[in-house]
C-alpha cells in the first residue's frame, strides 16, 4: 500500500487563532483514511475547502525503536533505556535496524546524520557507519 500526504487547507475567513492553522497535513498509510482524517481542520473542525495529495519521494525514515525486553526465563526486563536505531525506505519495503543499542541522547545524535537523505544515500551511510 503506497503512503501518501494530503495537503488540506480550510476557509481563511474562519481561521483558527495561529494563521497557519487553516492548513494541516496528514499522512495516509491506509486508503480508508483519505475521506476522514484529512477532512476536517484538526484544530476548529472546519471543513477543508482543498486536497491535495502528494506521493512522497524515497527519502530515508528513521526511528528510535525501544529495546526494553522481558527475559522468558527469569521474567527480569532487560536493556531498560537502551533503543535500536532503525532507518527504512519510505516507499520500498525496505530496512535496516541496528546491532548495537544506544541510549537516547546517542541515538538522536545517529539519526540527525540521515536527515535529508534520500533512502539510497542513507544505505550507503549505514554500511560506512557499521551501524
Amino acid at each position: 500500500m503506497p503512503i501518501h500526504i494530503i495537503y488540506s487547507a480550510a476557509d481563511r475567513e474562519e481561521a483558527p487563532a495561529k494563521p497557519d492553522e487553516n492548513q494541516w497535513f496528514t499522512l495516509i498509510k491506509n486508503e480508508d483514511q483519505l475521506e476522514t482524517d484529512a477532512d476536517n481542520n484538526p484544530w476548529n473542525n472546519r471543513p477543508a475547502i482543498i486536497k491535495k495529495r502528494y506521493e512522497p519521494l524515497d527519502d530515508c525514515v528513521a526511528s528510535i525503536r525501544p529495546a526494553r525486553s522481558l527475559d522468558p526465563i527469569d521474567q527480569k526486563e532487560h536493556q531498560k533505556g537502551l533503543y535500536f536505531i532503525e532507518i527504512s525506505s519510505n516507499t520500498q519495503n525496505k530496512s535496516y535496524s541496528s546491532r548495537k543499542l544506544y541510549q537516547w541522547k546517542n541515538a538522536i545524535e545517529i539519526i540527525g546524520k540521515f536527515e535529508g537523505l534520500s533512502f539510497q544515500t542513507a544505505e550507503r551511510v549505514w554500511k560506512v557507519k557499521k551501524l
